[in-house]
């Protein structure tokens, strides 16, 4: 009788093991689940706000004898640009023949650093003019920032300028 009971104290303690590990791996994966459904979500939504700011900014250029002009006025007017490292950017990188950054224009935001992007990612946004490109990148102060780039050609000018938005997306992980 003694054996019986220790056998069934066996099943009952492997079949409690067992489903103290399946519960552990499904709340695993249900968290890795919803980690990815949240980083989606806010990708989605921090790209809606980038393509927003790339369409003030291509509304506030024009080129006027192959030279660059900015209506001051169709800026984008969030007072987050004007504040030194606030998280949001914005700029307008105007290229040479080698596609080589010969000009720029950039939000007060940035304070004292430039727009970062990378010959990749320059490449990509000249195959495609016109596409908006989303991306993660390093950006001023040692941030992580959600870009948005696009290339923009004009009729006069041979060389496309790219319109740059970002915004720090620690507060968004």
């Amino acid at each position: 009788e003694a054996e019986g009971t220790r056998t069934r104290g066996s099943i009952a303690r492997r079949m409690l093991v067992a489903a103290a590990i399946w519960s552990a791996v499904v709340l695993l994966i249900a968290g890795w689940s919803l980690q990815a459904f949240y980083r989606t979500e806010t990708d989605q939504q921090l790209d809606v706000s980038l393509d927003d700011t790339l369409l003030t900014l291509a509304a506030a250029v024009n080129s006027e004898a192959g030279e660059i002009r900015f209506d001051e006025a169709k800026l984008p007017r969030d007072e987050r640009f004007s504040r030194a490292l606030s998280g949001r950017y914005w700029a307008f990188l105007d290229l040479d023949a080698q596609h080589a950054v010969v000009g720029r224009k950039e939000s007060e935001s940035f304070f004292d650093e430039d727009a970062l992007v990378t010959p990749a990612v320059l490449a990509d946004a000249l195959k495609q003019p016109g596409a908006i490109l989303h991306l993660d990148s390093p950006g001023p102060d040692n941030r992580q920032v959600r870009t948005a780039i696009r290339a923009v050609s004009f009729p006069d000018k041979p060389q496309p300028i790219l319109l740059y938005a970002a915004v720090d997306r620690t507060s968004a992980d």
